[in-house]
């Protein structure tokens, strides 16, 4: 394999950034989500200037259906992006913390345990 500078991998992380959800790799199904949702904005747009709604009831009717359209898709936006999460990693990060708090407990009454014992070893064999 050939080595890549830093630089590169730099430039090709900030491209991949920069890019952002219309840049994504298509196998993940991504960028097709936001090509679909594209696609219909621009045929509902079509759609309301191929009608020209003169009444303002019909006017409101497509206004409200294209704000319900807009929380749809929010919410199918953040639900995807809730479902793509690695959930591994919250859970290997949550069980880390408690295994560290654990281990932090441990230690401290061992260091007790060690200190008192200490003490009273160091105080007998004063005695002695």
């Amino acid at each position: 394999m050939v080595r890549q500078s830093r630089g590169f991998l730099i430039a090709k992380k900030m491209a991949r950034q920069l890019s952002g959800s219309f840049g994504a790799r298509l196998s993940d199904g991504h960028a097709w989500w936001h090509f679909g949702s594209l696609t219909f904005w621009i045929a509902l747009l079509v759609l309301f200037v191929e009608c020209r709604p003169t009444n303002k009831f019909v006017a409101h009717i497509f206004a409200g259906a294209a704000g319900v359209v807009l929380l749809i898709l929010l919410g199918a936006a953040v639900a995807y992006r809730i479902a793509s999460m690695p959930k591994i990693h919250l859970w290997t990060r949550t069980c880390n913390l408690a295994v560290g708090l654990r281990k932090r407990r441990e230690r401290k009454k061992e260091l007790t345990y060690f200190l008192l014992n200490h003490e009273r070893y160091t105080r007998n064999a004063s005695k002695l």
